[in-house]
C-alpha cells in the first residue's frame, strides 16, 4: 500500500486507483474509530483527505477523532483549511447574530457595501 500512496501522491496513479485506495482508508478509519484506536483512525484519515481533498465527510469524520482523543482545539481548526472560520450561535435557537455576522464577513471579504 505505501507504493500506492506514494505513486497518488506522486501524481503517478492512474484514476481507477485513487477512489478505491480512499474507500479503503475511510474504511479502515472507521473501522479504527470503533475499536476506540482513534490515533490510528486519525492517521487514516489524513491519508484519505491527501488523496481527496474535498472530500467533507472524511474532514468530518478526522475532527470527531481528534474529538474522542480529547483535542477539542484541533477538531475545531484545520491545517488543511486554515482559513476555514467556525460560526456559533451564543445561545441555543439564536441564528440571527450568526447569519448577521456570516453576511457581514462576506460584505468585507467581496468588497460589497
Amino acid at each position: 500500500m505505501a507504493s500506492i500512496l506514494g505513486k497518488l501522491l506522486n501524481g503517478k496513479s492512474n484514476s481507477a486507483t485513487t477512489p478505491s485506495l480512499f474507500v479503503s482508508l475511510c474504511s479502515q478509519a472507521i473501522s479504527a474509530s470503533a475499536a476506540l484506536e482513534f490515533e490510528r483512525a486519525l492517521g487514516l484519515y489524513d491519508q484519505a483527505i491527501a488523496i481527496s481533498p474535498s472530500d467533507a465527510e472524511a474532514y468530518y469524520k478526522r475532527g470527531n477523532a481528534l474529538k474522542d482523543l480529547g483535542r477539542f482545539h484541533e477538531a475545531i481548526t484545520s491545517p488543511w483549511y486554515p482559513s476555514v472560520k467556525l460560526y456559533r450561535q451564543k445561545s441555543s435557537g439564536e441564528w440571527r447574530e450568526v447569519f448577521e455576522r456570516v453576511a457581514a464577513d462576506l460584505r468585507r471579504e467581496f468588497q460589497i457595501t
